[in-house]
């Protein structure tokens, strides 16, 4: 079941998608300046933390909470195109 930010998040990027596409050749800067801009705020959930780090000069975040009880990895590939981290805070914090 999608969470009410995506819920809400979708609609609006199908309509900025629509008014805004512009040819095929501008269509990576067009995705990579919507998918960037955010449309709602990227809060942590309550109890988590973020630190940045580095992994073999590859950019990343950890979030941690002070009683871990699972571990997840996320991989966030930005559809090779665009997104940001943040936008999953919520997610990967729960």
């Amino acid at each position: 079941m999608a969470s009410l930010p995506a819920k809400i998040i979708k609609p609006l990027f199908r309509v900025v998608m629509k008014r805004d596409i512009q040819d095929p050749e501008h269509l990576v800067c067009h995705l990579r300046k919507v998918m960037n801009a955010p449309l709602l705020p990227a809060l942590l959930p309550s109890g988590v933390s973020l630190r940045y780090s580095r992994v073999a000069d590859i950019p990343g975040q950890w979030l941690t909470t002070a009683t871990p009880t699972v571990t997840l990895l996320f991989l966030h590939g930005g559809a090779f195109v665009g997104g940001r981290l943040d936008t999953y805070h919520n997610f990967c914090g729960r």
